[in-house]
């Protein structure tokens, strides 16, 4: 019962909704995009197949449009918005940049059932073990033919599974590199694109460090205040470092990159991994090098001027390090 009210009701806000924008002077010029997240796990999985798990509805409805149509091939939402862009492209002469941050192709239009598309899924356990490509879906290493309406036919074919295995392994790093590291284009390529960049911090020590007696905050550079905003921040950190005794990597300080006003309110906190590679094997007395990189979306502040940029240690486990040969560089991307 509880599960046809929450249908019901999600009809009804939809028609409110559409009810109340159409009121709006902008409706007549507006497409919308009506879709899901995720699976009604409540109506179980005993009667479908296990791609079909993933099967959510997509509604594309606009007074712009003039025919209703039923597209009967596999998409994604990650195809949603290049095809918003194709359409600004065409009908607008939108300007696109040649590098972009989406994996998707665009909506299949085709009213026939077919799958053009590569995607990988991920499961309600956050595993990477379903895959799809073309006519294939690979689901916890088990090969599977797509047929019309998402139903699965198990396969034996040695050479495709090989492949879609190795597909999977390639996506998946893909995945990883894209979240651990917090970076959607690869580094190497996003210093190709011309912006306007604008240095706001350089810095070089030849020798700093901090008293062997362990403290709770270490700042590695004085606050730095902001005189202008920016729409991106790259930054640039490296220094080496040593232990003075024997310690596991989890009781390292925490390496904190922090945005604050001048209340001291913190309006971006970002942890940078370290040390850069977590291991048991760092010995006391040695120095090791440490370098770190990445970008910080500061456009969401609503003005950087006079807010202060720290680096700083949180050394709540009060770890004996030293660092030394501090170098800095923070730049401002427009």
């Amino acid at each position: 019962r509880e599960i046809f009210s929450s249908i019901l009701y999600t009809d009804d806000a939809l028609r409110n909704f559409l009810k109340a924008y159409s009121q709006r002077d902008d409706f007549d010029n507006t497409i919308f995009f009506i879709t899901g997240d995720h699976f009604f796990m409540e109506l179980g999985y005993s009667s479908i197949s296990a791609i079909e798990r993933y099967h959510v509805p997509m509604i594309i409805y606009s007074p712009l449009l003039k025919n209703p149509s039923h597209f009967n091939s596999v998409s994604s939402h990650q195809d949603i918005t290049p095809t918003v862009i194709a359409m600004l492209q065409k009908k607008y002469h939108f300007e696109d940049h040649p590098y972009v941050h989406w994996l998707g192709k665009g909506i299949d239009t085709s009213t026939a059932f077919r799958n053009i598309q590569t995607m990988q899924f991920v499961t309600n356990d956050l595993e990477l073990v379903d895959f799809l490509k073309d006519g294939y879906f690979l689901s916890k290493n088990r090969l599977y033919k797509i047929k019309q309406g998402l139903q699965t036919v198990p396969v034996k074919d040695d050479k495709k599974l090989k492949e879609l295995r190795e597909d999977l392994r390639v996506t998946t790093a893909v995945h990883q590199y894209a979240t651990k590291n917090d970076r959607v284009i690869l580094h190497e390529l996003f210093r190709t694109i011309r912006f306007d960049t604008i240095p706001v911090f350089s810095f070089d020590s030849p020798g700093l460090t901090f008293d062997e007696k362990p403290n709770l905050f270490i700042n590695l550079i004085r606050p730095i205040q902001f005189d202008s905003s920016y729409w991106k921040m790259t930054y640039d950190l490296a220094f080496q470092y040593l232990i003075k005794e024997a310690s596991d990597t989890a009781k390292f300080p925490r390496l904190i990159l922090s945005i604050e006003d001048t209340a001291s309110k913190s309006l971006l906190y970002h942890k940078i991994l370290f040390p850069e590679h977590i291991s048991t094997e760092i010995k006391p007395d040695t120095w090791y090098p440490f370098r770190a990189t990445g970008m910080l979306n500061v456009g969401s502040i609503d003005t950087l001027q006079e807010k202060l940029l720290k680096i700083y240690f949180f050394n709540d486990r009060l770890c004996h390090l030293r660092y030394d040969s501090l170098i800095v560089r923070l730049n401002g991307i427009n």
